[in-house]
């Protein structure tokens, strides 16, 4: 069986850590993004992101996607 083709999307540990720091995010708020726990956002800035969260982190980082029209989607309040 043929891999996703999100599978090719990664950010390295220390990127994904640069990118928080860079729009002053904490591990929350990527975790948020991403709609996963807590606890998986600290396992991205340990170990890196793969996958579609890579690509939504992505597109925040480079700006086609803005936090207002996040909100607007994820019903989830912000830890």
């Amino acid at each position: 069986m043929p891999k996703r083709s999100t599978e090719a999307a990664a950010i390295s540990a220390a990127d994904y850590q640069a990118i928080l720091a860079r729009h002053n995010f904490r591990q929350s708020d990527g975790a948020w993004i991403c709609d996963v726990s807590t606890r998986m956002g600290a396992n991205y800035a340990l170990h890196g992101v793969t996958g579609a969260p890579a690509i939504l982190i992505m597109a925040v980082d480079e700006g086609l996607i803005s936090l207002e029209w996040l909100t607007t989607k994820i019903k989830r309040a912000i830890p």
